[in-house]
């Protein structure tokens, strides 16, 4: 059987979301993230990383999100990254999405499933 190196394949996937408006940096991390195996499971790239930026497109949070991104995408070693080191641009992020949903507690991206 036929596989393609994982890096063709996220460039592939990062190509579709970029089609439909999704930055394939987050797809990039989360697939080298998921290939370092230090998370007891692998992560669905695509489901999270298309949550994360419809969540930042309708809550209107999307500078914070770039930013917490950026940050993630910009770290030397994805594989020894504690979580620790984005916390200030994921709380930015998180903050803005908790404020959104303060004033819109009904919509669908303030609503756990």
């Amino acid at each position: 059987m036929f596989r393609l190196p994982q890096p063709v394949v996220l460039a592939i996937i990062a190509s579709a979301l970029a089609a439909n408006g999704c930055d394939g940096r987050c797809v990039d991390a989360c697939g080298i993230r998921n290939a370092c195996a230090v998370d007891p499971e692998p992560l669905d790239c695509v489901g999270l990383c298309s949550f994360e930026h419809e969540q930042a497109d309708v809550t209107g949070c999307a500078e914070s999100y770039d930013g917490w991104l950026d940050c993630r995408t910009g770290l030397d070693d994805l594989c020894a990254a504690t979580g620790e080191e984005c916390l200030g641009s994921q709380g930015e992020f998180d903050a803005c999405v908790l404020a959104f949903c303060a004033e819109n507690a009904a919509h669908e991206a303030c609503v756990a499933d």
